[in-house]
């Protein structure tokens, strides 16, 4: 690791308890990660008055907007772009190919999945394939008297095995 820089410690305890991270960043011309990992590390926190200033701040930022991240047109963009690249690797998932991303693709959906789920736990039914909605029961399992619901409501198949 490289020397510390006393001058940089110095100058960040005397202001840090007046001045946000960002304004003594300004001042210093170190990054303001930089500046509040080392108050931190002395236990610095800012005064109360301070502290007001900089929630003021924040809550006018966010009523008028300014600090945000993407404007709606902007959001809009990103959330088609999302969607198409969702629906691509959802195609590659479905057609046995290799995903270029590290997305979960789920083929069945949420709610069946927790039902299958849990008729596996609860009544000991069995599946061989993740992404199938046929369930198999043997002796062993608790059969469940609204299987004619399950394949109305979610699709779902019973089959015996053996």
């Amino acid at each position: 690791m490289g020397k510390r820089n006393e001058e940089l410690w110095a100058k960040v305890k005397q202001l840090y308890p007046t001045m946000s991270a960002k304004e003594i960043s300004r001042l210093t011309g170190f990054h303001s990660t930089t500046i509040w990992r080392i108050a931190k590390s002395q236990g610095l926190s800012h005064n109360e008055e301070t502290q007001k200033r900089l929630n003021m701040l924040i809550l006018q930022n966010l009523k008028s907007g300014d600090k945000r991240a993407y404007t709606p047109e902007e959001k809009a963009k990103r959330s088609k772009s999302q969607k198409k690249l969702w629906a691509l690797e959802r195609t590659r998932v479905i057609y046995g190919l290799k995903q270029k991303t590290k997305h979960t693709i789920a083929l069945v959906p949420r709610r069946i999945t927790k039902t299958i789920c849990r008729l596996c736990t609860e009544r000991k039914y069995f599946r061989t394939d993740t992404n199938s909605l046929t369930l198999y029961y043997d002796s062993q399992t608790d059969r469940s008297i609204d299987e004619q619901h399950y394949i109305n409501k979610y699709g779902l198949s019973f089959v015996e095995a053996g």
